[in-house]
C-alpha cells in the first residue's frame, strides 16, 4: 500500500504533464490483480491516499499489531513526498478550544485534550503514553505542531492512520467523545485540508 501511495504522488507531476499533453485524462492503476481507473485530480488522489492509510490504521489496530512499529514502515517513505497542504480554518479554530500544551513542551508530550467535562492526557504522571487517548489526541497534536498552518503530507497521512486506529477502538470511547468526533468529522480529510 505504501509504495502505491508513494509512487502515485511522487511521480504525479511528471505524469500529469505528459498525459495532459497527450490528451489522456486518467491513470490505470494495477493493484492486487485489479485495474482501477483513477482521474489524475490531485484532490482525488489525496482522498484515496487518506482512505488507504485510514483503513491500514484500522486493520493494524483490529488485528493487534504494534501501531507505532507498523507506522514506522510508512513514515520513512512518506517523509520523502513533498506535498504540503494548507490547514482549514475550522480545524485551526478548534485547537485553542480543546487542546492545551505546556509552553516549553516542543514535542507536545504533556498535552491535554478536553471535550466538555472530559479531559484526556497524552501521558500519565509516570510518563507512560495513554494509548487509547493517543489516537484522538494525535488529531490535534499533529495540527498544533504544524508551522504556518501548513501540514506536510506525511503528517496528514499520520492523521489518517490515527483516524483508522480511533475507528477500530470507537466502542471503547465515551459516547460524548464519539459524538464530538462525528459532529466535527475528524475522520474526514476535508476537515483538515483545503
Amino acid at each position: 500500500m505504501i509504495y502505491c501511495i508513494f509512487d502515485m504522488i511522487n511521480n504525479m507531476d511528471n505524469d500529469i504533464k505528459e498525459l495532459k499533453e497527450k490528451g489522456v485524462t486518467s491513470w490505470l492503476i494495477k493493484t492486487d490483480n485489479n485495474i482501477e481507473k483513477i482521474k489524475f485530480d490531485f484532490q482525488h488522489l489525496m482522498d484515496q491516499c487518506w482512505t488507504l492509510t485510514k483503513e491500514t490504521g484500522c486493520i493494524v489496530r483490529n488485528i493487534g499489531l504494534d501501531g507505532k512499529a507498523s507506522w514506522g514502515v510508512f513514515k520513512n517513505e512518506l517523509e520523502q513526498i513533498n506535498r504540503p497542504s494548507m490547514l482549514t480554518s475550522s480545524i485551526q479554530a478548534m485547537l485553542p478550544k480543546h487542546y492545551k500544551v505546556e509552553d516549553n513542551d516542543l514535542d507536545h508530550n504533556n498535552c491535554i485534550f478536553t471535550i466538555g467535562t472530559l479531559t484526556m492526557k497524552h501521558f500519565d504522571k509516570n510518563d507512560e503514553m495513554k494509548e487509547q487517548h493517543h489516537f484522538l489526541i494525535q488529531h490535534f497534536r499533529l495540527i498544533a505542531m504544524c508551522t504556518d498552518n501548513i501540514i506536510p503530507f506525511n503528517r496528514l497521512m499520520q492523521l489518517a492512520y490515527n483516524a483508522g486506529q480511533f475507528e477500530a477502538d470507537r466502542k471503547k470511547y465515551d459516547p460524548q467523545i464519539v459524538a464530538f468526533y462525528d459532529a466535527n468529522k475528524l475522520g474526514d480529510i476535508e476537515t483538515y485540508v483545503k
